[in-house]
């Protein structure tokens, strides 16, 4: 069956249930205002509704580990098990300024979330978002294996026709437990031990944001970012960023440059081997310029990035590296085909934070070292069959020295915390090399009906472990957003996580933890679906049911910890206008 013939079948499809009524239009008043409104960027939202991209292959190939969803700024969802977020079903032209979203389900989940914007006056807003979820037990687990999520942030929006400001704060507290312990394990499943260990781990965040655009300056951004992260083993960590986009006009071509500061400070109250403590402390100083023209057939930005590390600690590598940044395109008038080349690299200051985002089981005893992405390119060509049908073809390529992976600690026999049962995580570095082939199919019948298709797989080349722990051999993922009815919509999601190899570790008693030994293990492809379906009861009130299905031998991102299955979840969403 060709494409059109596909193509027509979709289209008598869709119109059957898609098609609007027709109204009379009448003579109305028309009252004019200032073209612009107080709206905070999708980036700066503290949280907003669930994004639908799982990869974005057409701007990033690189590995996010990210099958189970991580709390971000912007999406405040679980890292666990977490059903779909709520895909709000609201006009932006309702008005209304208040939301309330309410829902229970098996294995003791509980959400909660509370959105409130109050309009200052026609240049300011003003922002609430509490959000609170709960998950229950594992049933497999030996020990208790649920989690919580709490955030609270405040937000403030100045708008003119020169500028943009946001000030964003916020609190987000995480709660995990230690639950991945080899239930074969004699030694490991001890009651004596167990029943005199806290398994929890309790992770605060403290975020401060303040972003400024500029419409008329060659100054076009400016932000600070500043995050203070502690848990409960007395780990403490500081984040801070600052940076600044500048942008000149030079004959047919614009030089963009960008200074940015970033500075990583850490500590651990205790090594896992020697139980020193740990601190390390890392800043830099970098520089992006480009040139670049985006107008005409032939687009480019050429330019490089220059690093320089102020501070470093436990570590020797260069104070000073330079790499390319480099973006080429080409599209003739009504061409069909865009082939296009990026190449970029750059130093990334490791930190906790971004460690246990990846994996929420790694133990507080890390030894954090920057990574040198020498360089990371793709190759590939972009088809637009027509208006509504995308597709993306290529190959990715990357280097980098002292690229981190996720590997098992082995098991402490003067155990005095929950995470030294071989059931936490530390970092090992290695030179890695990664290359492969990605894909991604788009279909756009309106922003109610889309369905994309996103694949990608990597072959490794590392320097000098034995294995690439915990890298999948691939990734894939299918999401549909549908509109059955005026007021039922259908959103799901479809991932998968190739195979990948794991350290077990073996338990022996009064064995050295620096010379345990490490069997490779083989997890198998895992999928996770996520349904969700909404209707709309009325112009204020919406209900959902949320559904989650994990498929594979092995049910488990990182071994040993099970993900929970067949979760349900229903509830309500209310919104409503509150003004003062």
């Amino acid at each position: 069956m060709n494409n059109k013939l596909l193509f027509l079948l979709f289209f008598l499809w869709v119109r059957a249930y898609c098609q609007e009524k027709n109204y009379n239009i009448s003579n109305q008043e028309l009252t004019v205002t200032k073209s612009y409104s107080p709206k905070l960027s999708n980036n700066n939202k503290i949280r907003s509704r669930v994004s639908s991209g799982f990869m974005d292959l057409s701007s990033n190939s690189s590995i996010t580990y990210d099958l189970i969803e991580v709390p971000v700024v912007s999406t405040f969802k679980p890292n666990k098990a977490s059903p779909l977020t709520l895909q709000r079903n609201i006009s932006s032209t309702s008005g209304f300024n208040n939301h309330l979203d309410f829902g229970f389900g098996n294995r003791d989940q509980l959400y909660f979330d509370l959105s409130n914007t109050f309009n200052v006056d026609k240049m300011q807003s003003f922002n609430i978002d509490i959000v609170s979820s709960n998950l229950g037990n594992v049933e497999s687990s030996i020990v208790k294996s649920d989690r919580s999520f709490f955030a609270f942030g405040l937000s403030h929006l100045y708008s003119s026709n020169k500028n943009e400001i946001a000030h964003i704060f916020y609190v987000k507290s995480l709660k995990d437990n230690y639950y991945g312990i080899y239930p074969e394990s004699e030694i490991l499943n001890d009651p004596v031990i167990l029943d005199n260990l806290d398994m929890g781990q309790n992770r605060t965040e403290i975020n401060f944001l303040s972003q400024w655009r500029f419409y008329d300056s060659f100054i076009k951004k400016a932000s600070l970012n500043f995050n203070s992260n502690f848990d409960s083993f007395d780990s403490s960590e500081q984040i801070l960023e600052i940076k600044s986009d500048m942008l000149f006009s030079l004959f047919n071509t614009n030089l963009m440059i960008i200074p940015k500061f970033d500075l990583v400070n850490t500590f651990f109250s205790q090594g896992y081997i020697n139980r020193n403590s740990i601190q390390s402390n890392y800043s830099k100083f970098e520089t992006l310029i480009q040139f670049s023209n985006l107008v005409g057939k032939f687009k480019y930005q050429v330019g490089g990035k220059i690093n320089y590390m102020l501070k470093l600690s436990n570590i020797s590598m260069p104070e000073i590296f330079f790499n390319p940044e480099v973006m080429i395109s080409y599209q003739e008038n009504k061409s069909k085909f865009h082939p296009y080349l990026t190449i970029n690299g750059g130093i990334d200051l490791n930190s906790y934070r971004k460690a246990s985002y990846f994996n929420p089981y790694v133990a507080p005893t890390l030894n954090l070292i920057p990574t040198q992405n020498l360089y990371k390119g793709k190759f590939g060509v972009k088809s637009s069959i027509n208006s509504r049908i995308e597709f993306i073809l290529g190959t990715h390529f990357s280097r980098q020295k002292n690229d981190f992976l996720f590997k098992r600690y082995a098991y402490d026999n003067t155990v005095i915390d929950g995470y030294r049962l071989a059931n936490s995580f530390g970092l090992v570095y290695d030179d890695i090399t990664k290359f492969g082939f990605y894909s991604e199919l788009v279909f756009r019948y309106n922003d109610e009906n889309t369905f994309k298709f996103s694949f990608i797989n990597y072959d490794y080349d590392q320097k000098r472990l034995s294995n690439v722990w915990n890298l999948p051999d691939l990734e894939s993922s299918i999401e549909l957003k549908l509109r059955i009815k005026d007021k039922l919509n259908l959103n799901m999601r479809a991932r998968l996580l190739g195979e990948r190899t794991s350290a077990y570790r073996n338990v022996f008693l009064n064995q050295n933890i620096e010379n345990s030994p490490t069997t490779p293990k083989y997890l198998s492809t895992l999928t996770q679906l996520k349904t969700e379906f909404n209707y709309r009861l009325a112009e204020k009130l919406q209900t959902y049911v949320r559904m989650q299905f994990n498929f594979g031998k092995d049910m488990n991102q990182w071994d040993y910890y099970i993900i929970n299955e067949n979760l349900f979840l229903g509830g309500i969403r209310y919104s409503f206008d509150l003004t003062f």
